[in-house]
């Protein structure tokens, strides 16, 4: 029964007759993302059935779960192309699931490295959205336009805010880079922030086109962007003037 915490409470209590003497044969399980165990079928599930909390992998867990289901699928890929898959895909496993499964059908049991993965990457939104990002840390205002509009044409009602979580994930990633880099810690940025090898490399080149004054105002107004679209003002405008003071200063 999917989307179950949609019911009311009333609608709720109607299955809790059949829960009194559930069919002995059968499984019935309830999926719901948001879980309010006040509610009596939610409180009666946990008490006498079993409740399962499937939480979101965490970043350092995506890249043995990509390669775990690579091998089940007999697909050879590179622990690199892993993390770059997951750099331009994100953590949901449904999406990676059939990223994987593309590549499986694309190269069966070629070996699968970065360049492999790119290639079926370039027509992916997501991989826009990092595209974006790589515009914008290089200053590069003309193509991070081209590219935000493009976004803004294929997303729905929501793309706004996450290109704005893509662009503040970015800076906060070229902020620690800049602070260990300051400090002669560059060895140490991929264990320390969690990301891979060839990422590090490229934000290490990158963070040497912002001072620290700039990246520390530009967080400030990412906040205030964000603030803006919530409110409802428009986004294409708004996220225009952002990507000329990101890039133009």
């Amino acid at each position: 029964v999917r989307r179950t915490a949609l019911f009311r409470k009333v609608e709720q209590e109607k299955f809790l007759s059949y829960l009194d003497n559930p069919v002995a044969s059968t499984y019935l399980i309830f999926v719901a993302t948001d879980v309010n165990f006040r509610y009596p079928l939610f409180s009666r599930i946990r008490k006498e059935g079993t409740a399962v909390y499937f939480s979101p992998l965490r970043d350092n867990r995506v890249v043995p779960w990509l390669l775990a289901t690579a091998r089940e699928m007999g697909l050879k890929i590179s622990h690199e192309a892993c993390a770059y898959l997951h750099q331009i895909v994100g953590n949901n496993l449904m999406e990676l699931y059939s990223e994987l499964e593309k590549l499986s059908i694309r190269y069966g049991h070629e070996p699968v490295g970065i360049e492999k993965v790119r290639q079926m990457a370039t027509k992916m939104r997501a991989y826009s959205i990092f595209e974006l990002t790589d515009h914008i840390s290089a200053k590069d205002c003309k193509k991070a336009l081209e590219t935000l509009r493009k976004l803004l044409e294929q997303g729905g009602k929501d793309s706004a805010l996450s290109i704005l979580g893509m662009l503040n994930r970015q800076f906060r990633l070229l902020w620690r880079v800049k602070f260990m880099k300051a400090r002669g810690a560059q060895k140490d940025i991929p264990q320390a922030l969690g990301i891979p090898p060839f990422l590090a490399r490229k934000l290490i080149i990158q963070v040497d086109n912002w001072s620290e004054a700039e990246l520390r105002e530009f967080l400030g107004n990412l906040c205030l962007v964000d603030s803006r679209l919530k409110s409802g003002s428009q986004e294409g405008i708004l996220l225009d003037h952002l990507i000329i003071s990101l890039c133009k200063g």
